[in-house]
């Protein structure tokens, strides 16, 4: 029975002392001034000629949900501005009660993003979108965005 009650100590003990690396997903914003807090994902790719990033948050379960996401990033390792013509930035609103999505565009803006460092990438950004759907005529203004996020990293070949 000791050796039973050693051993889980022992178990306890190794397993508390395991040091994983902290996941970092913040991911915040304001939306037409109301501000958002939410979690955010990173993925960096890498391939023989580039690399790339993209970003997006994971909206909480509010009405209505919204969904960002900055794709196509050209890394070239020093900080760097990115407005709406260098890469792909898209809103997503999602209405939880009707399921019904649209699609925003962003037409000005820009994205600042730092050197990643230690598995982290980090940036700032503001945006104005607009819906393209014709039952959907209206602007969104992002301020105030700031995002750091632990990232995994992909090897395209």
């Amino acid at each position: 029975m000791k050796n039973i009650f050693l051993f889980c100590l022992v178990a306890i003990a190794l397993i508390s002392c395991k040091e994983d690396e902290p996941s970092i997903r913040e991911f915040r914003f304001d939306l037409n001034s109301t501000g958002i807090i939410s979690e955010g994902v990173a993925t960096k790719a890498i391939s023989a000629s580039e690399t790339l990033f993209e970003v997006h948050n994971l909206p909480r379960s509010t009405n209505p949900s919204e969904m960002i996401s900055f794709g196509d990033i050209r890394f070239n390792g020093e900080r760097s501005t990115y407005s709406c013509n260098d890469i792909s930035v898209t809103l997503n609103n999602i209405y939880s009660i009707s399921h019904i999505a649209y699609r925003y565009v962003a037409v000005n803006g820009n994205l600042v993003m730092e050197s990643p460092a230690n598995g982290i990438i980090e940036g700032n950004f503001n945006f104005d979108f607009v819906c393209p759907d014709y039952l959907q005529k209206d602007t969104i203004h992002i301020s105030n965005g700031h995002f750091r996020i632990s990232y995994s990293t992909l090897w395209i070949q």
